[in-house]
């Protein structure tokens, strides 16, 4: 099994991307997610592409893409340019957009920046609209101090280790047991793949998972302002003016059922509720962030706007729902889209 990627040299960096289908068919493109690559989406591409053409990019800071630092500040707005960047290289005009885990955010930030390109936008446990950790209730209200409990300081210190030992067998069992839901098990070859993806993850201060900022608040950091963790604390990640976008296309959600990624109460605050982090300082300083009942606060404001979604939850499946529950995923893009 050997899938090799395209380049195109864009205006603004080099990115690297899997092609498959023909030209003249639908169009979609797929956004991978954190500590992954776009080799993720190879079995979907697979299945999909004799309906569509499709390409799934590396976003900066993963895969082969040009490995140029990222300016957390931006938000999701990086990617989403960068994402512009190549469609204009392609020729692209309409297309369908899937974004996965934080590149739902990736996804919902080239829509709002976008709109008009969008023929349909397939969320798969998409971060927050609000971003990851910081925040309280659906409507997204930013813990005080800012970007406390968010970021780079609260990713897994493990994963990381992991990521710069490159470790095969931790990756291993983080695939079966927190990407999908532990039983799962996919062909090897396939296996093989995903922990190359999740190895190709760009490491450092401007990349993997960025910096922190101490804080003398439990947890006792902030997110800084360069790197991947970091362009999802609050006050950088914001999308929730999908609500508001001008041209409205039908979405189609999809959670899996045992989510340990994304959830409502998955963050580090959760952590210190159930007991797992010592020191927590309660609800009223520290609440967990309700990630699930964010998105779909900001997608039912884009429903009574004039727009549509469907929510579909996976059964048997976790954060890798679209590898667990292939044939489900492959009938409702299909029906979205065609």
């Amino acid at each position: 099994m050997h899938y090799a990627p395209q380049f195109a040299q864009t205006e603004r960096l080099k990115i690297a991307y899997y092609h498959m289908g023909q030209a003249g068919k639908p169009k979609l493109m797929l956004i991978h997610g954190n500590a992954s690559s776009a080799v993720f989406y190879l079995p979907l591409m697979e299945r999909l592409k004799d309906d569509f053409e499709i390409i799934a990019p590396d976003l900066r800071g993963f895969g082969d893409t040009e490995a140029l630092p990222i300016d957390a500040t931006q938000g999701m707005k990086q990617w989403s340019d960068d994402l512009h960047a190549l469609i204009t290289a392609l020729g692209w005009d309409r297309f369908g957009i899937m974004g996965w885990s934080m590149g739902g955010a990736v996804a919902e930030q080239y829509a709002i920046d976008h709109s008009e390109c969008i023929t349909g936008m397939i969320l798969l446990a998409p971060c927050s609209p609000f971003g990851f950790g910081g925040t309280a209730g659906p409507e997204g209200r930013k813990l005080e101090p800012l970007n406390i409990a968010s970021g780079a300081g609260v990713a897994n210190q493990q994963l990381i280790a992991a990521m710069a030992q490159k470790d095969r067998e931790f990756m291993r069992t983080m695939l079966r047991n927190v990407y999908c839901k532990p039983g799962f098990l996919m062909a090897s070859e396939w296996e093989e793949l995903m922990i190359d993806g999740i190895l190709s993850t760009r490491l450092g201060d401007g990349f993997y998972p960025g910096d922190v900022i101490p804080c003398a608040q439990w947890p006792f950091v902030r997110a800084g302002s360069k790197g991947i963790c970091n362009t999802m604390a609050p006050e950088y990640c914001d999308t929730s003016a999908l609500a508001e976008v001008p041209n409205k296309f039908p979405i189609l959600w999809f959670m899996g059922d045992s989510d340990l990624v994304v959830g409502d109460e998955n963050d580090i605050n959760a952590l210190g509720k159930r007991g797992v982090i010592p020191g927590w300082p309660g609800e009223e300083i520290a609440p967990p962030q309700p990630m699930v009942s964010q998105t779909r606060y900001v997608l039912d404001k884009y429903r009574e706007n004039g727009g549509s979604y469907k929510f579909v939850s996976v059964p048997n499946a976790a954060h890798a729902a679209v590898l667990e529950q292939e044939d489900l995923f492959v009938d409702e893009i299909k029906a979205l889209l065609l």
